[in-house]
C-alpha cells in the first residue's frame, strides 16, 4: 500500500517539477504526449486504488489495460522519436483543424491515415499496441504484452476466459456479489507504474539531477517489485519479472555522507 502511494508521488513529481523537464525544439509534441500519458496514468492509478480498496479487482484490471497502453505509447516514443513526434502532432492537428482523416475508396473514414491539409502530406497512423511493444527499447516488453494484454482484455470484454471469476465453483451458480483479484490488480498497477517511471527516466526530457533521483527510486524499488511480481500467477510472473529485471541494479549516485 505504501509503495503504491509512493510510486504515484514520484510519477507526479515529473509533471510538477517544470524546471527539471527539458523541451527539445524538435520534440515539443512528443513531450506533450509523454506527459499526457503519464498524467492520465496517475489518475488511473487513483481510480484503481479506489476500486481495489472496495474489492473490485476485476474492474480495476480494465483500467490497468488502459494504463499499460499509455506505457506502450511512451516506450514506443523512445525507440521511434521522429515518428512518435509526427503522430502526436497529427493527433493535435485533428483537434486544431490542421489535419483530417482520409476517406477510403468506399467513402468511409479511414482512421489509419491522417492528412496535413496545408501540405497534403499523409501519415500512416495504423500502428497497434503489439507493434509498439515490439519496437520498445526495453527487452521483455513484447513478451509482457503477449501475456498481460490478453489477460487484461479478458476482463475488458465479455471474454469466456474470465468465466471462472464469475461462477461459484462449489455451486456452479453465477456470482455477482463476490469480489476478487483486488490484490493482483493493485500489484499489477504498481508494477506498470514502476515501468512507466523507467521509461520516463530514459526519455531524455529530465535534467541529470532529476534523472538521478528517479533512477535511485527505481534501484531502491527493484527488489520489492520483483518480489511482488512473483506473487502473480505463473503465467504473468515470468514476463513481469523478466521485464522488472531491467531496472537499475546499482544506485545511480553514491549514498549521502554524514
Amino acid at each position: 500500500m505504501a509503495e503504491f502511494s509512493r510510486c504515484r508521488v514520484v510519477m507526479g513529481m515529473v509533471t510538477t517539477k517544470g524546471d527539471d523537464v527539458h523541451i527539445p525544439a524538435d520534440r515539443e509534441f512528443g513531450l506533450m504526449h509523454t506527459l499526457f500519458c503519464l498524467t492520465k496514468s496517475i489518475r488511473t492509478m487513483g481510480a484503481i486504488e479506489s476500486l481495489t480498496d472496495e474489492g473490485f479487482g476485476e474492474d480495476a484490471l480494465i483500467l490497468i489495460r488502459s494504463m499499460f497502453e499509455a506505457y506502450l505509447h511512451v516506450a514506443y516514443s523512445l525507440s521511434c522519436p521522429d515518428r512518435a513526434e509526427l503522430l502526436a502532432q497529427a493527433r493535435v492537428g485533428l483537434i486544431a483543424g490542421t489535419h483530417r482523416y482520409l476517406k477510403s475508396a468506399r467513402g468511409r473514414t479511414d482512421f489509419s491515415r491522417i492528412e496535413e491539409t496545408a501540405s497534403g502530406r499523409v501519415l500512416d497512423v495504423g500502428i497497434g499496441f503489439k507493434a509498439m511493444a515490439k519496437a520498445s527499447p526495453f527487452a521483455g516488453d513484447i513478451e509482457l504484452y503477449d501475456t498481460l494484454y490478453e489477460f487484461l482484455s479478458g476482463y475488458a470484454h465479455p471474454d469466456i476466459s474470465a468465466f471462472p471469476t464469475y461462477v461459484d465453483g462449489a455451486t456452479s451458480t453465477y456470482e455477482h456479489s463476490s469480489r476478487a483479484l483486488f490484490f493482483e490488480a493493485r500489484t499489477m498497477a504498481l508494477l506498470v507504474g514502476v515501468l512507466f517511471l523507467q521509461t520516463i527516466c530514459d526519455s531524455g526530457y529530465l535534467s541529470e539531477e532529476f534523472k538521478a533521483d528517479i533512477e535511485y527510486y527505481l534501484y531502491r524499488t527493484r527488489s520489492f517489485a520483483l518480489e511482488l511480481g512473483q506473487t502473480l500467477g505463473s503465467a504473468l510472473a515470468e514476463p513481469f519479472c523478466e521485464r522488472l529485471g531491467r531496472l537499475p541494479v546499482e544506485p545511480s549516485r553514491p549514498a549521502a555522507k554524514d
